[in-house]
């Protein structure tokens, strides 16, 4: 990155006056990303610890932590060129849900996400893979790896700088160059691990491990799933809540519909096996879902959620989909979707993209998910040869006893790349 960059986003990032001169003082590397700490030349005072990485297209990414601890992340582009008023910037984290941005545009070129203190968002920018960011000249795709590291070095980089800047700090420091003040000069350990990859183009590095959920249809082990789950996987377990971990293998997969089948090595009793419904399904009809989202963030043990069915097609009167209520997060995807008897009725599939809507209504919405329907993954069954098994129960159960069911013949899935 041209060093005019580095001290450009060092000012905007400080918020200080044009007219003042940002002081390097002290630059290291941490997780693949280049990162200094920075002050004001004319009252010595510490402004931020702050990483970045440069990607394919030209956008250049930051992240500055501040002597409070706030955090924000800087997007800069010589491409972009914003227009006068506000911002509207979303961002989301491995395809979950789009949170809307406090932005400042400091240049026509750069806008500085600050970033809220609450542990659900620090959560997820350290264990995500991807970020997505969105707005009116386009959706840019970034690489988070390493950022946990990152995160935590410049927490400790501004430990250490406010100490200094307030003299408590005790251990031996090297003599200051003239006119600037000095950090520790332990460089942190260089890793192996990559740079951000490129924004809005494949990432340099795939993500080295994702997870999704599944769920058994036959008793010889089959397993439905997304194929979006399983892509590219050079490996690929399984395990129900309160059991071993299996390895699985991908037998069949639709591209089209999003379909994958895995097999894992086991013999299943009838109860550990998913019951499809051949009935038709109405508008309204209480559904539920059963899963593993935010794996690391959420229960181990599996988490369930209600709704309805809110329409019998999808975006576009896509007849392959049904939209729901059901709220879905990272890691719901290919679970099962599940009427009031436990009979599963749909594979969900994915959600809305929020800030896309917003760009057309105006307006944010709200649980508009999808599933692909049963019918659609019973075909796939079909076309493959792979056995399944329908249900004939039309006694309604309460959401406990769904749950109960789906414990036995949902897997969570886990995929290394």
């Amino acid at each position: 990155m041209a060093r005019l960059v580095i001290f450009i986003t060092a000012l905007w990032f400080g918020c200080v006056p044009a007219a003042a001169e940002s002081v390097k003082w002290h630059d290291f590397e941490v997780a693949g990303w280049s990162a200094a700490a920075y002050g004001d030349s004319e009252t010595g005072k510490f402004l931020n610890c702050m990483a970045w990485g440069e990607y394919k297209n030209r956008v250049s990414f930051h992240i500055a932590v501040y002597p409070d601890y706030q955090w924000a992340l800087g997007f800069t582009s010589p491409n972009w060129n914003f227009p006068e008023g506000r911002l509207t910037v979303a961002y989301r984290f491995d395809e979950g849900q789009w949170f809307l941005g406090d932005v400042r545009t400091t240049a026509r070129n750069f806008f500085i996400v600050d970033m809220p203190s609450n542990s659900t968002q620090v959560t997820l920018f350290r264990r995500s893979r991807l970020m997505e960011i969105s707005f009116s000249q386009g959706t840019y795709y970034f690489s988070l790896d390493g950022t946990a590291r990152a995160l935590s070095t410049l927490a400790e980089c501004v430990r250490i700088a406010t100490s200094i800047e307030n003299g408590t700090y005790v251990e031996e420091q090297p003599r200051a160059k003239p006119g600037k003040k000095n950090v520790a000069k332990t460089k942190p350990e260089k890793t192996t691990v990559a740079k951000p990859a490129a924004a809005n183009e494949e990432a340099d590095s795939e993500p080295q491990a994702s997870s999704g959920t599944g769920f058994i249809v036959s008793k010889s082990g089959h397993i439905l799933t997304n194929n979006h789950v399983v892509k590219k996987c050079a490996a690929i377990t399984v395990s129900r809540t309160g059991d071993v971990t299996r390895p699985a293998a991908i037998l069949r997969t639709d591209v089209t519909n999003d379909l994958a089948v895995l097999k894992m090595d086991a013999t299943l009793a009838p109860d550990e096996t998913a019951r499809f419904r051949t009935r038709s399904l109405r508008a309204g009809e209480n559904i539920a879902t059963y899963g593993f989202p935010l794996a690391g963030t959420l229960s181990a043990s599996g988490n369930i959620v209600s709704g309805n069915v809110s329409s019998l097609a999808g975006l576009g009167d896509d007849v392959r989909l049904l939209q729901i209520s059901a709220p879905i997060q990272p890691g719901n995807s290919g679970g099962p979707l599940m009427d009031y008897t436990g009979a599963v009725v749909g594979i969900v599939n994915g959600k809305l993209n929020e800030f896309a809507a917003i760009e057309v209504t105006g307006s944010l919405p709200q649980n508009v998910n999808f599933s692909i329907k049963a019918n659609v993954g019973m075909n796939f069954l079909d076309a493959h040869s792979i056995p399944y098994e329908v249900s004939s129960d039309t006694a309604t159960v309460d959401l406990p006893a769904i749950a109960d069911k789906a414990k036995k013949f949902t897997v969570f899935i886990t995929c290394q790349r």
